[in-house]
């Protein structure tokens, strides 16, 4: 069997997702940035300043200043220096503990204050996990989808006329995922992407949404290339309606959904989202265009999360693309280390609640990424606040899987244009791969 072929891709892809805007410009800016990305033990970090405006070096006398710290956690060194012709250094300074440091800054120019960061990692492959594996972890994963599967998944799948075109044909689908108690059965909810005249069998990609409450489009670009797409919503609501009614949703009804349930390990609102992705495989096995020996994962933040817990607990399922993942290391607050979203450990008090340093162990990302077997593509950007790098390495660190890694160095929680054609390239390469093997 051919080896799949790994290419290390300095980049930050974000296929297939929603994700914040890149920042604005203005006309005067403060830029920050390490003098290298990552560095080695016993290496001095040293950040490098450069401030402008409109597009010349800012020639007043002016003071920035700075904190710098293990990321989310500043205040190690705090001080001031002065910029001249608009440059200035600030470092060097020495730390000890693998990780990711963040250099925030402001100066005052014209009655604006101006802000801006960066981060450094160091001895990043020496990133430790903080969360603890359950020993019951996998049986407890095992028997809860062997009980949502017996629930039939009863598919329905209605053609949208509207979104179809001379490729592709568009359908909004559902199935029943798990037993809601006396309520009846849940459904889950999304946009099938079918190419309309190529011969099957198609290799299938299924797209796991960031957080949220919204609708979903359709992936033409994708399935014109000869690949079944799936978008799968998480809420069990259809996936097409009024944008209005997912707003109301989201301040509403939905609202905190990430932290609901914590308490318990059944009532977790992500044990019912997590076990309906799994029979998201489930359901496009159902279909008679679809390769069952192609099938892939991807997403970002939440549903990069997701596209790893899936790949961990589906057989199916043969790789994964996964973009900055949520709910990684989220217990790493309480050893002074930057935890990931939804970020419920960093700000936490456990007389409030006792059982959540139970409960999300069995939903942290490090742990389903230790049972992962299949290859996968694992990106992240370093000026990430929402989903940081940090947690993101103490899951890259404990996959024992072939895996392959995709850094963009200034990427935040948004994704540059480019970025989205070259994980789709890397998604159709692997597809290839497999039909060579």
């Amino acid at each position: 069997m051919r080896k799949i072929t790994f290419i290390y891709l300095f980049i930050l892809c974000t296929f297939y997702h929603n994700t914040y805007a890149q920042p604005s410009i203005q006309y005067v800016n403060l830029q920050i940035s390490p003098k290298k990305w990552t560095y080695e033990k016993k290496e001095e970090i040293i950040f490098q300043l450069y401030a402008t405006a409109y597009d010349q070096p800012v020639n007043k006398q002016v003071v920035v200043h700075y904190d710098f710290g293990m990321d989310g956690f500043e205040h190690l060194h705090k001080g001031k220096v002065a910029l001249k012709e608009g440059r200035a250094e600030i470092g060097p300074f020495s730390v000890d503990k693998a990780g990711f440091y963040a250099c925030r800054v402001h100066m005052e120019y014209e009655g604006k204050t101006i802000k801006s960061f960066s981060k450094a990692g160091y001895q990043v492959a020496e990133i430790q996990a903080v969360t603890p594996l359950p020993e019951d972890f996998t049986a407890y994963w095992e028997q809860a989808i062997t009980k949502a599967r017996e629930v039939s998944l009863k598919p329905e799948m209605t053609l949208i006329p509207d979104l179809c075109t001379s490729e592709v044909n568009v359908y909004h689908i559902s199935y029943h995922n798990t037993k809601e108690g006396w309520r009846g059965t849940g459904k889950m909810y999304g946009l099938l992407n079918i190419p309309k005249n190529s011969k099957g069998p198609l290799p299938v990609i299924i797209g796991y949404p960031g957080a949220g409450v919204r609708p979903y489009a359709h992936r033409y670009a994708i399935a014109e290339k000869e690949v079944i797409y799936l978008q799968m919503g998480i809420h069990g609501i259809p996936v097409n309606l009024e944008p209005s009614l997912y707003q109301d949703l989201a301040t509403g009804a939905l609202a905190n959904y990430q932290i609901r349930g914590l308490d318990q390990r059944d009532t977790y609102y992500y044990h019912r989202v997590i076990l309906g992705c799994v029979k998201a495989v489930d359901f496009v096995k159902t279909l008679p265009e679809a390769n069952l020996d192609q099938i892939l994962v991807t997403g970002g933040s939440q549903g990069g999360a997701l596209s790893i817990m899936v790949a961990a607990l589906h057989p199916d399922v043969k790789g994964l693309a996964a973009h900055y993942p949520a709910m990684a290391d989220m217990m790493a607050y309480r050893k002074h280390q930057t935890g990931g979203w939804p970020h419920q450990f960093k700000h936490f008090d456990e007389q409030d609640h006792p059982n959540w340093l139970k409960v999300a162990p069995y939903y942290d990302v490090v742990n389903f990424a230790r049972q992962l077997k299949v290859p996968g593509l694992y990106l992240t950007g370093y000026h990430d606040d929402v989903c940081p790098p940090m947690p993101f390495y103490a899951v890259y660190n404990n996959i024992s899987a072939p895996k392959a890694l995709g850094i963009y160095p200034n990427a935040g929680h948004w994704q540059y244009p480019e970025q989205s054609a070259a994980a789709e390239e890397w998604l159709l390469r692997f597809f290839s791969e497999l039909n060579n093997n």
